[in-house]
């Protein structure tokens, strides 16, 4: 056992959140993932199926590779970015990402784990999803949904923006991890209102 934490909940929930009364031990525990030390907390997602996890991440790389487009010229938006899993594992391939999230723990550690790592093309916004994405109405939005293969699958939600502004760049793509997978490919799907 690396710690303990008290947390309090005072709400009839199946959540796990609550407000820290004392810990102890370590106050967050160190989750190597690939080439990246993350740090999460106990008020932080984290994926809890750590062997299936490089291979998801890999898979979402992988997803990223467009025919005859410059993975550095993206500017990827890691959607309910946690504490920086998936931010981490493809700031190495593009030219900038945004992990936005909503809960401020993961917000906070998502900072100190894009320093801790070294990657300068991470930003971590504090900000519910949602009206970060109405934020970005200005740019066209495509959305990709994935083939979803036997029953109750939620595998992966890609979104990409082609950008008509200089200050946009030329793909916008956001990327969120919902759950494990067998999706094998990406299909189209239709534009979402905001």
């Amino acid at each position: 056992v690396v710690s303990f934490h008290w947390l309090i909940n005072n709400s009839l929930t199946d959540l796990s959140f609550g407000e820290p009364r004392q810990y102890w031990g370590a106050q967050t525990l160190a989750m190597p993932v690939g080439a990246a030390t993350l740090q999460i907390g106990p008020n932080t997602f984290f994926q809890n199926n750590v062997h299936l996890l490089l291979p998801l991440l890999d898979a979402v790389r992988a997803a990223l590779e467009v025919p005859g487009l410059d993975l550095h010229t993206v500017r990827l938006a890691d959607l309910y970015g946690g504490v920086g899993t998936i931010a981490l594992h493809l700031a190495v391939s593009v030219g900038e990402v945004v992990c936005v999230e909503a809960v401020a723990e993961s917000v906070a550690l998502a900072e100190q784990n894009i320093a801790a790592n070294g990657a300068g093309n991470i930003r971590a916004i504090a900000q519910d999803v949602l009206p970060y994405l109405r934020a970005q109405a200005l740019v066209p939005m495509r959305w990709w949904w994935p083939t979803h293969h036997g029953s109750g699958s939620a595998p992966m939600f890609a979104a990409s923006c082609y950008g008509s502004r200089p200050s946009v760049s030329s793909m916008f793509r956001a990327t969120r991890l919902l759950r494990s997978t067998t999706c094998k490919r990406w299909q189209p799907a239709t534009r979402c209102a905001a």
